[in-house]
């Protein structure tokens, strides 16, 4: 993710970011074996993951996000226009929910590790709530915050449009920190001021049942 930003510091869509990412990796680890949307068998049911990764004897797979807040800007004469992507409770669950499917393909031994990675320049996600009570708590994703384990499920006050499609509560095995790294600043390169033009990422290793995670490399 390191070496990624110095050459791409912002994408124009998830799509962008997955590919970008996968062709870093692709250079990186020449022989490795490098698969997008793999979809794998777990209890009857195929999960597709957004990358999966050979290295030797050694197998990982990734699940990225990338959510925008509006931003307009010209980088190294190419145009970006990021369209604003409300609802973070939704993002929320939907990142949780990768974090779901690494902690069962790991379990049932398709991968060694896993990775859930969300890539973001608005800070409403990595700021803790400045409010005591938000209808998707369990699923706060704010700098150190504890993510499992045990089963986490929207609020009693949590409406219908939100939960719309999302509403089953998702378990959680592992007991996770959510730890944000700084990514680009567009600022300091003197293109965009404000906020927006800040991204960080959140990356989230899910490594084998009852084994120590440890900090990932960047």
């Amino acid at each position: 993710m390191a070496q990624l930003a110095k050459e791409r510091p912002i994408f124009h869509s998830e799509a962008d970011f997955q590919h970008a990412l996968a062709w870093a990796i692709h250079r990186s680890r020449p022989d490795a074996e490098l698969r997008l949307e793999r979809p794998l068998g777990v209890a009857g049911q195929m999960l597709h993951i957004d990358m999966c990764l050979v290295d030797g004897t050694h197998r990982y797979a990734l699940e990225l996000k990338y959510k925008a807040k509006r931003l307009d800007v010209d980088v190294s004469d190419e145009a970006f226009r990021l369209v604003q992507q409300g609802g973070h409770p939704c993002y929320r669950y939907d990142f949780v929910k990768d974090v779901r499917r690494l902690e069962r393909i790991v379990a049932a031994g398709h991968v060694r590790t896993g990775f859930a990675i969300m890539l973001t320049n608005d800070s409403g996600y990595w700021h803790r709530a400045t409010r005591a009570s938000v209808c998707d708590a369990a699923f706060r994703l704010h700098d150190e915050a504890i993510l499992g384990p045990g089963v986490l499920a929207w609020g009693e006050d949590t409406g219908k449009g939100t939960k719309q499609n999302r509403e089953d509560p998702i378990p959680i095995d592992g007991s996770h920190r959510m730890r944000w790294r700084d990514y680009s600043d567009l600022r300091k390169l003197g293109v965009t001021e404000g906020s927006a033009g800040e991204f960080r990422y959140l990356l989230v290793r899910v490594p084998p049942p009852q084994s120590i995670a440890t900090d990932p490399e960047e």
